[in-house]
């Protein structure tokens, strides 16, 4: 790795890090009050501006942006676990395919493929040939 890439790694690896706890939002939410502040403290004093700016009543367009991003990405999604395979070879041939530990406790049963595939027969074993 050279040393111009060192930088542009430890960026992408932070911007990723930010983005995967959600602190992309803090930083959002904080350039618009930041921009709030700014645009506000012209107006009005800087008290005033500083109270309508956080106390929650009067939002921007930013602000209510970070707010529905944030709340989709809290919100509980609906996940699929995966299905799990085991192969059984203990004595016959046998397949088994079973979903997720916390499923097949859930159904109470195992779902077993030979049940609807069936086993392919054992190859008869090798004849001794005459010499």
């Amino acid at each position: 790795m050279t040393r111009r890439a060192r930088p542009l790694l430890r960026l992408l690896l932070s911007a990723a890090l930010l983005y995967g706890s959600g602190a992309h939002w803090l930083l959002v939410q904080g350039a618009a009050w930041a921009g709030m502040l700014a645009a506000r403290s012209g107006r009005e004093t800087v008290a005033r501006a500083v109270t309508t700016t956080f106390d929650g009543a009067h939002p921007c367009r930013v602000c209510l942006l970070v707010k529905r991003g944030a709340a989709r990405d809290s919100a509980p999604r609906a996940s699929v676990a995966p299905a799990s395979v085991d192969f059984a070879f203990s004595g016959s041939p046998r397949f088994a395919l079973r979903a997720d530990a916390a499923r097949a406790a859930d159904a109470g049963a195992r779902s077993d493929v030979s049940s609807v595939v069936p086993v392919p027969p054992v190859p008869p074993p090798n004849r001794l040939r005459a010499a």
